[in-house]
């Protein structure tokens, strides 16, 4: 029975599964804990009798606290006073436009398909609406 680590899991995932598919068992571990097994299936597509078994546990998390008790949370009133007063000290610019339609309708791109002519053409359409 072999044991690896999950980041060499995930460095060498076939190489494993190669041994796996030779009759091995591979333990896979976390934290040098024992989290999970891979065994392989008999020639019938049973899971392979040595003893083997499922077992799947999930840590507990902790429920989140409601919302106004977050630490980082703020309401909509303390968010725009936050907002003035960096435009205030400079450490923040007001935003030239509201962002076109399009740029909601649009699906996210690969950066690579970015069309940065549309992309100006947009910004100078929302200039030209606020009178810049």
């Amino acid at each position: 029975m072999r044991s690896v680590s999950v980041k060499e899991l995930k460095d060498d995932a076939g190489r494993y599964l190669d041994e796996v598919l030779a009759g091995e068992e591979v333990v896979i571990k976390d934290h040098n804990k024992p989290v999970a097994k891979i065994i392989p299936f008999s020639a019938n597509g049973e899971i392979d009798s040595r003893g083997a078994e499922l077992a799947v546990k999930k840590k507990a998390r902790a429920p989140l606290p409601p919302l106004e008790e977050d630490p980082l949370y703020i309401t909509d009133e303390e968010l725009e006073a936050h907002v003035a007063r960096m435009i205030a000290e400079g450490r923040m610019r007001p935003a030239i436009a509201p962002l076109p339609p399009e740029f909601w309708e649009e699906p996210l791109a690969d950066f690579g398909d970015l069309d940065v002519v549309r992309c100006n053409k947009s910004l100078n359409r929302s200039k030209e609406s606020i009178g810049q």
